[in-house]
């Protein structure tokens, strides 16, 4: 009679080389299963409460991204006076001047990068909310910051005019540019999304600004 003995150490590379095949078999059958839950599914399939909340995340982070990138041609937009091609004068309604005339500033392309630039210092002092983020964290200060950019907004449209009122519209556009830049949506997007999906939806929520 032939007697076969195990050695120890071989023993263990066996059940651990069984593990690593149930391991892989199981992590294989996993992704199957998933596999045909997402084609019985389809796209338009109701959400289920994660992926409602997926969406609602997504939608909040677009609308921020959009009005990023919107408050600044915006101005651009009211420097040039809203009359530079006929594409833009069939969305001014009233003939009301350019913001130089209306600030008493000479038109002058110096002048517009010198007033974009003071506004966008708003920017810098964004780096606080790094401080900010760990004390009220990323969900709240999206929405606080995004609340505080609106006021801003709306009140930059009451701007008196003369040299006065332009003083009141750069401390609100710095303002505005610190509550903007304050937005971490890209961040919750990328914790989130799941990873099949977490590519597609940053490259939605980024290509948005340019939209806007």
């Amino acid at each position: 009679m032939i007697e076969i003995s195990i050695e120890p150490d071989s023993e263990d590379a066996v059940i651990e080389s069984g593990k690593n095949n149930v391991k892989k078999s199981s992590k294989k059958e996993r992704q199957k299963i998933l596999k045909e839950r997402r084609a019985k599914k389809g796209f338009l399939t109701l959400p289920t409460k994660m992926t409602a909340y997926l969406w609602f995340v997504l939608i909040f982070a677009n609308i921020v991204s959009f009005f990023d990138g919107w408050a600044t041609i915006a101005i651009m937009l009211a420097m040039a006076g809203w009359g530079q091609t006929n594409f833009l004068r069939t969305f001014q309604q009233i003939g009301n001047p350019d913001l130089f005339t209306y600030f008493g500033l000479s038109n002058q392309p110096v002048v517009m990068g010198i007033i974009l630039s003071i506004a966008g210092t708003g920017v810098v002092a964004a780096v606080s909310f790094k401080f900010l983020v760990d004390k009220f964290g990323r969900r709240p200060l999206t929405l606080y910051t995004a609340v505080a950019f609106i006021i801003c907004a709306v009140l930059t449209s009451f701007s008196p005019p003369g040299p006065e009122g332009l003083l009141y519209f750069l401390i609100l556009r710095i303002l505005s540019n610190y509550f903007l830049s304050g937005d971490v949506v890209v961040i919750i997007i990328a914790e989130e999304a799941p990873d099949h999906l977490r590519a597609r939806l940053m490259g939605l929520v980024i290509g948005m600004s340019s939209i806007g």
